[in-house]
C-alpha cells in the first residue's frame, strides 16, 4: 500500500511530466510546421509550465532543508542533485551547438558553468539554461529565508513583499535603462512570487490534515487571485495570468491526492522524476535533430493541418524520447560513480581503523 508521501511525491512527478512536455512543445513549435493558428498558440503556451516548475521548486526546497537539517548538508545534496548532470549537459550542448553552427561565446560557458548566469543579466540565458540559474540563487538564500519564515503567516507575508519586489526591481531597472522583455522575466525577482506560493504550499501541507486540504487550496485560490490583480495592468507581467490554469490544476491534485490513487510508474511520472535532464538536454538535440530530419520533414508536411499536427507531435514524440534517454544515461553513471565514490571511502575508512 502506498504512503501518503509517496503518493504525493507520485502526483508531483506526473505534475512535472505534464510541464515538460508543454515546455518541449513551446522550444518546438513554429511556422515551418504550416499549423492552424490556434494550434500554434496552444502548442506555443507551453511555456507557462516554468511557473509550475517554480511553485513546486519553492515546495521541494523547503522541504529538503526541512530534512537536511542545517545549510551544510542541503548544500551538499543540492550540489550532488545539480552539479553533475548541468555540467554534462553543458559539454553536449557546446558539442551540439557546434554540430549545428551555433554559436558559443566562452563568457556564455563560464557564466553557465560557475552557475552565476542567475546573477548576470547579460548571460542569464547563456546555455538556455535561465531556469537553473535563477533556482541556484534561490537555493543561496533558502537556509536564511528557512530562518525567518517559520509558519504561513511569514509565508504569507513574503509572498506579498516577493510581489512588491518582482514590479518594483523590474520598474526601477528599466527606468534606469537596463532594457527589459524576456531579460527580465528571466531573472529572479520576476519569479520570487511563483517560489513563495511553493513555501505557502509547503507550510499549508505541514500543518493541515488531508481532510481539512480543501480549506487550505481555497486559501491558495485567493492568493493567486490577488497576485493576479496585482499583476494584470503591466505590459509585460500579463502572462502571469496564465499561471490559473497550472496552479488550479496543482491546487486540484493537492486537494484530492489522498483520496485518489497515482500511477508513480507511469510514462508521465518517469518524464517526472526526469524533467531536469530533459530540460537540460532537449535544445540541443533540437538543433541537430532538426539539422538531421529537417528537411524530411518540410517534404512530409501537406496543406492537411490534422496530418501537420501528427507530424509534428511525432516529432516532439522523438525529441522527447532522445532527451529522456540521455537523462537516463547521465543518471544512471553519476549514480554509479557516487556508489564507486562511497565505496571508496568506507575502505579506506577500515583501512584507517585496522591501522589504528
Amino acid at each position: 500500500m502506498q504512503t501518503s508521501v509517496e503518493k504525493r511525491n507520485g502526483w508531483f512527478d506526473v505534475l512535472k511530466g505534464i510541464g515538460i512536455i508543454g515546455i518541449l512543445c513551446t522550444h518546438t513549435v513554429s511556422d515551418t510546421f504550416h499549423l492552424a493558428e490556434a494550434e500554434e498558440n496552444f502548442f506555443g503556451s507551453g511555456y507557462l509550465m516554468v511557473q509550475l516548475f517554480f511553485i513546486i521548486s519553492g515546495y521541494f526546497a523547503f522541504q529538503s532543508f526541512q530534512k537536511a537539517q542545517g545549510a551544510q548538508i542541503f548544500y551538499r545534496k543540492k550540489v550532488r542533485e545539480l552539479v553533475p548532470i548541468c555540467w554534462i549537459s553543458y559539454l553536449v550542448f557546446i558539442i551540439n551547438a557546434g554540430i549545428a553552427h551555433k554559436p558559443v561565446s566562452l563568457s556564455a560557458i563560464i557564466s553557465a558553468f560557475t552557475f552565476t548566469n542567475g546573477i548576470d543579466l547579460f548571460e542569464i540565458n547563456s546555455l538556455q539554461n535561465w531556469f537553473i540559474g535563477t533556482l541556484a540563487v534561490f537555493i543561496l538564500l533558502v537556509p536564511v529565508l528557512y530562518k525567518f519564515i517559520r509558519g504561513m503567516g511569514g509565508a504569507i507575508l513574503f509572498f506579498f513583499a516577493s510581489v512588491a519586489v518582482a514590479i518594483g526591481s523590474t520598474e526601477v531597472l528599466i527606468r534606469l535603462g537596463f532594457g527589459g522583455g524576456w531579460v527580465f522575466y528571466f531573472w529572479l525577482p520576476r519569479q520570487l512570487p511563483l517560489l513563495a506560493l511553493g513555501i505557502i504550499l509547503f507550510f499549508e501541507n505541514e500543518r493541515s490534515p488531508s481532510g481539512e486540504r480543501w480549506l487550505g487550496t481555497f486559501h491558495l485560490f485567493l492568493l493567486l487571485v490577488v497576485f493576479l490583480y496585482f499583476v494584470a495592468d503591466s505590459d509585460f507581467l500579463d502572462r502571469y495570468f496564465y499561471i490559473a490554469v497550472g496552479m488550479l490544476f496543482f491546487l486540484i491534485v493537492e486537494h484530492f491526492k489522498g483520496m485518489a490513487p497515482c500511477r508513480s510508474k507511469g510514462f508521465l511520472a518517469l518524464l517526472g522524476r526526469n524533467t531536469l535532464g530533459i530540460y537540460l538536454f532537449h535544445i540541443a538535440f533540437s538543433w541537430v535533430l532538426w539539422k538531421e530530419i529537417g528537411q524530411i520533414i518540410l517534404d512530409l508536411l501537406t496543406t492537411n493541418v490534422v496530418f501537420n499536427t501528427l507530424i509534428y507531435g511525432l516529432y516532439v514524440f522523438v525529441l522527447l524520447i532522445i532527451s529522456l534517454g540521455y537523462s537516463l544515461l547521465v543518471s544512471l553513471l553519476v549514480k554509479k560513480r557516487g556508489v564507486f565514490l562511497r565505496k571508496i571511502r568506507r575502505e579506506r575508512k577500515a583501512h584507517d581503523d585496522v591501522d589504528k
